[in-house]
């Protein structure tokens, strides 16, 4: 049964978690646009016809068993390479700064922002812990933890699946040992 929605103290308006069985589900959730601006609507509905690719991860702290694990709808994106997620996901993960990282941004800029860790992700039956860069609105899933989990991504189904090569388990190239 799923509880009332109730807004999270701190976060941004319209963030919102639906709380169900030991997982937290975010809702009502937007992702921001170049300049740093929620998107609306029109705009999510644009993007996800254009091709975007989204998944259904369950995000937790794997130092901390007693800390809720939360479901969360995460855009998937190979062109970078780490997990990113909100701030209020690592609040509500009480995941420890491990570090500071140096963003590259496309306008030729640099950025800071904090890394975190270790976050448990689950997709496909598939696990991979690892650390998280700190930015943004939305949880974007990046090439290291799609590699890791021994992913693919099919673009034109728009969709994350298990490579074929290995159903079983998560296969790893290790060649030149």
């Amino acid at each position: 049964m799923i509880a009332p929605i109730l807004q999270s103290p701190g976060l941004s308006p319209g963030l919102f978690f639906a709380r169900s069985s030991g997982i937290t589900r975010e809702t009502n959730k937007l992702p921001l646009d170049d300049a740093g601006a929620t998107m609306d609507a029109n705009k999510v509905q644009k993007e996800q016809s254009m091709g975007a690719t989204y998944a259904e991860l369950l995000l937790a702290n794997d130092a901390r068993t007693d800390v809720e694990r939360v479901e969360i709808t995460a855009l998937v994106d190979t062109d970078v390479p780490h997990l990113c997620i909100p701030e209020h996901v690592a609040v509500q993960l009480h995941l420890k700064d491990t570090g500071v990282r140096e963003l590259a941004l496309a306008d030729g800029h640099a950025r800071q922002v904090r890394y975190v860790s270790s976050i448990r992700i689950e997709l496909l039956g598939r696990t991979c812990v690892m650390g998280a860069l700190v930015l943004g609105d939305q949880v974007l899933l990046g090439a290291i933890p799609i590699a890791d989990m021994d992913l693919i991504v099919e673009p034109a189904k728009r969709r994350v699946t298990v490579n074929p090569n290995s159903p079983n388990i998560p296969m790893s190239p290790a060649k030149g040992i």
